[in-house]
């Protein structure tokens, strides 16, 4: 059993508010380093029992195997984040170092120029070592490479011809809603009547299970990727797309969007002075942009 101990008298007096120390003679330690944080943190999940899992199985799959069940408990916002910042602090931790390669010089590394910034940089654009960190999404250095990707793309297939953004709209999606009342709920509603829902119910139901919503926008962008943008029937049968490069994001109130380059085939390139290269580029554009405004006062104005 845990034992925590709480010092009011310190608690009063310190501007952090409440203190709480790990136990006499302990020190604390980080959550990821807790093996019953995680149990202790979330008692309406695991109920104070110590979650079993097989030796060989890294955290992230144990994360992402709770997320897939039935049971819909492990799919609330803060168990996700908690499951997340987990994940990503254990990748951190192992990765965090960064490689030198064997030189054919004698040259010595000493400890104190390896911990400024300034010598590590200079040692992975030399090539002499290279930092770990490139296959963790969200790093620097994944990023970096993620760039490097695209320049390359550019260098070698040429100007992209569209940068088309795709968003979710869960409340507009009514056999989702469907799914997310029978999982939260286990009431069964037509698409009817989730389409009746007010807003503040719907948002309510999406905000609860963020996990399935974000796999049933990962499935609608793959088939709309392949049967509208990819295939030979699609919007782009005139203009045969070539190549790609798409990355998804989340906005502020977590819902997810994908960003992408996209070439096509026999696209008209714009040329400035050349009256002939405006003409194809305006025609090229009249064919597959097209806006309206619509004021109907049926349209939500909380859906983006």
């Amino acid at each position: 059993m845990r034992t925590l101990i709480y010092s009011e008298e310190i608690s009063s007096a310190s501007p952090y508010g409440t203190q709480i120390a790990p136990g006499e003679g302990r020190r604390p330690i980080p959550f990821y380093l807790d093996k019953a944080a995680e149990e202790l943190s979330f008692p309406t999940i695991y109920c104070g029992y110590e979650r079993q899992t097989k030796d060989n199985l890294s955290y992230t799959d144990i994360a992402k195997s709770e997320l897939r069940r039935y049971d819909r408990r492990a799919c609330i916002p803060t168990k996700v984040l908690y499951a997340f910042k987990k994940s990503f602090n254990e990748k951190v931790r192992s990765a965090v170092q960064v490689c030198f390669r064997k030189k054919t010089n004698d040259q010595i590394i000493k400890a104190s120029e390896a911990r400024t910034a300034d010598f590590i940089n200079n040692a992975i654009v030399r090539d002499e070592g290279y930092s770990l960190f490139k296959n963790i999404q969200s790093s620097p250095s994944y990023w970096k490479r993620k760039t490097q990707t695209i320049q390359s793309m550019v260098r070698q297939i040429g100007k992209y011809t569209l940068f088309i953004t795709l968003s979710a709209a869960e409340t507009q999606w009514t056999e989702l809603l469907v799914m997310l009342k029978q999982f939260q709920h286990e009431d069964s509603i037509t698409e009817m009547e989730a389409s009746n829902l007010s807003y503040t119910e719907k948002a309510d139901l999406i905000r609860k299970d963020p996990v399935t919503c974000m796999r049933h926008f990962d499935h609608r962008f793959k088939t709309f990727f392949k049967t509208v943008l990819e295939s030979k029937q699609g919007i782009f049968s005139k203009n045969k797309l070539t190549d790609y490069f798409t990355r998804l994001e989340f906005q502020a109130r977590g819902s997810p969007h994908s960003h992408g380059l996209y070439w096509l085939e026999n696209s008209p390139e714009y040329i400035p002075g050349d009256e002939e290269s405006v003409q194809k580029c305006c025609q090229f554009i009249d064919e597959y942009i097209t806006c309206e405004r619509n004021e109907s006062p049926e349209i939500d104005p909380f859906v983006s």
